[in-house]
């Protein structure tokens, strides 16, 4: 009889441990979500914000944080943790530009025509340019005119 009592209690300490190790565990994997949503957050502002110039990254930056201040002083951190260095803003136009390079790659292999344009003129001080440009239409009749390349001498 003792023995069926002690194995009773036996599972009930199982099962308590089980369900705390398990409520642990989503506490775990609830911060870590937590964190990556706020990274994922301050990395899409981080693009929003640099489609203006260099020079405006820090500016822009320097105002959400005085509008954080007073509006959600909670989320200040956050916001702070923006990156809008020139560095930080001259690897994100890299990367939205090899984006750009794969979408029209993809673009390109759809078409069932094309013509390449090119066109050169000159600029203020009397340099030629060579600009080159793509014109294609894929299966739905969908007609596409993009901007190809600048060669640089």
């Amino acid at each position: 009889m003792r023995l069926t009592k002690y194995n009773n209690l036996q599972e009930q300490l199982r099962r308590q441990k089980e369900n705390k190790w398990l409520a642990d565990l989503k506490k775990q994997q609830s911060a870590l979500t937590q964190r990556r949503d706020t990274s994922q957050a301050v990395i899409n502002a981080s693009y929003l914000v640099e489609s203006k110039p260099y020079c405006e990254g820090e500016f822009v930056k320097t105002c959400i944080l005085k509008a954080a201040e007073t509006v959600c002083t909670e989320k200040r951190q956050t916001f702070a943790n923006i990156s809008l260095t020139r560095n930080a803003v001259a690897g994100r136009i890299s990367d939205l530009s090899a984006d750009l390079d794969r979408q029209l790659k993809h673009k390109v292999k759809t078409f069932i025509a094309f013509s390449v344009a090119i066109d050169e003129s000159t600029d203020i001080t009397d340099v030629a340019q060579l600009t080159i440009f793509i014109l294609g239409v894929d299966k739905t009749l969908t007609v596409t005119k993009e901007f190809l390349d600048l060669p640089q001498q």
